[in-house]
Order: C-alpha cells, then sequence, then structure tokens
C-alpha cells in the first residue's frame, strides 16, 4: 500500500520551482545580460566618438579615444567568489533528488512482493 501524502502543493513543487529558478538565474547571468551590455557598450562608445570629436585640440581627442579601449567585458555575477552561488544550488536540489528518489524508494518497499517462482 503507498502512503497517502497531505502534502501541500508548494511542499510537492518545490523541487522543480527551485531548479526553474536555478536555470532562469543562469541564463539570464550567462545569456540575457552579456548580450544586453555589449549592445548597450556599443551604443555608449558611439556616443563618446561624438564628444572624443567635439574637442578642439587634437591631443584631448586621442585621449578621449583611448579610454574606449579600457573597456570592460560582462563578468557574471553567479561567477564571483568562486562560483559559490553554483556549488549551493547544486548542493540544494542534488540533495533535494536524492531524498526525493529515496523517499520513492521507500514507498515502493511497502508495497507486497509476489514470491518468485523457480
Amino acid at each position: 500500500m503507498k502512503k497517502e501524502h497531505s502534502d501541500t502543493w508548494y511542499s510537492k513543487s518545490w523541487r522543480p520551482i527551485a531548479a526553474y529558478i536555478y536555470l532562469f538565474i543562469c541564463i539570464c547571468d550567462f545569456v540575457f545580460i552579456p548580450v544586453y551590455y555589449e549592445y548597450a557598450k556599443t551604443i555608449q562608445q558611439s556616443s563618446y566618438v561624438e564628444l572624443a570629436l567635439m574637442f578642439p585640440e587634437g591631443v584631448y581627442q586621442i585621449e578621449a579615444l583611448k579610454a574606449l579601449q579600457t573597456s570592460r567585458t560582462w563578468e557574471p555575477l553567479t561567477l564571483q567568489a568562486t562560483g559559490l552561488f553554483h556549488i549551493a544550488f547544486g548542493a540544494i536540489l542534488g540533495v533535494s533528488a536524492w531524498t526525493r528518489s529515496r523517499d520513492q524508494l521507500n514507498d515502493d518497499d511497502d508495497t507486497p512482493t509476489t514470491p518468485k517462482v523457480k
């Protein structure tokens, strides 16, 4: 006989919700935000070039354009602190999957077994 669980919807579905949230955070941090960052940087650089050309002397124009060469690239926020975010989420999702499968195996052990015929 299977055990009847009177669990609420959130106690049943927190594992998939946590996995979807982790997936969303990773997609944003590694795909969407870097694309937006590069797009915004190109728009910003074009305005810098226009501003640099407004300087009357060439020395100032060159210095303003050198500032463009020191542009930064996107550094994923979840990889800071040596990726502790990914380690923590991996531990949460891994342990919850392990305990869920263990619980399901324990529930299956309660079923009566039929003797094997030789």
